[in-house]
């Protein structure tokens, strides 16, 4: 398994959908590099900020199947 950091996308009522099992959530300050923020898990691959809207783009930490 490898962990892949990857765009999260905006869904329903301020929660986001990644492309996999989300481990970490990452939000960019205003020089864009990626910050850990705080989340609260829905499910496997949705989630919400705790701390309301972000300040950049929305990223999270996915485990993905890595094939050679």
């Amino acid at each position: 398994m490898q962990m892949v950091i990857a765009p999260a996308l905006p869904a329903d009522g301020g929660t986001y959908t990644a492309s996999g099992e989300v481990q970490r959530v990452f939000d960019t300050n205003g020089l864009g590099v990626l910050l850990p923020v705080p989340f609260s898990r829905i499910d496997g691959r949705t989630f919400r900020l705790k701390n309301g809207s972000p300040y950049g783009k929305v990223y999270a930490e996915i485990a993905t199947t890595a094939y050679d």
